[in-house]
């Protein structure tokens, strides 16, 4: 993301009917696990919520592809959460602060 945002690379501006601007935003982290979670890459498309081969060649091998997505599922905020759950942080009095909250 760094370097993206280093170049001066950002998101697709659109105008709406009504002329207002949305996007040219630097890419954040959400925005590029979408943009490398589309399965447009290994060939196939997403309509409503469930994936069909396109009419299109793919542009990256599937096995790169999936080895992608493992990367970013083991990256996403929710593993994160659980990952921090299982090894408490200990604050200054020595308690930690799951116990605090239960």
């Amino acid at each position: 993301m760094e370097d993206l945002n280093r170049r001066g690379i950002r998101s697709k501006v659109r105008v709406a009917k009504n002329g207002r601007k949305s996007g040219g935003n630097p890419f954040f982290r959400g925005a590029l696990y979408v943009l490398l979670s589309n399965p447009i890459y290994i060939g196939e498309i997403r309509h409503k919520g469930a994936r069909h081969p396109g009419l299109h060649e793919p542009i990256m091998e599937r096995e790169l592809w999936e080895k992608t997505q493992l990367l970013l599922r083991s990256r996403a905020s929710g593993a994160r959460r659980e990952q921090r759950n299982q090894f408490p942080v200990r604050s200054r009095a020595g308690s930690s602060t799951k116990a605090a909250r239960a």
